[in-house]
């Protein structure tokens, strides 16, 4: 029977909290889920009757 490799942990509990914690200020919000200008101008260029 073949054993597994047990798994190392990458990230620490405070890390991962941290990653997965949403944003609650307003400028975290507004900095997280606002795209600029360079994004809004990439979703146009990709943007076609396709989608």
């Amino acid at each position: 029977m073949a054993r597994r490799q047990q798994r190392r942990q990458q990230l620490g509990g405070a890390q991962i909290a941290a990653l997965y914690d949403l944003p609650t200020g307003r400028r975290d919000l507004v900095r997280h889920y606002t795209l600029s200008a360079s994004d809004r101008a990439a979703v146009r260029r990709c943007r076609g009757d396709h989608n």
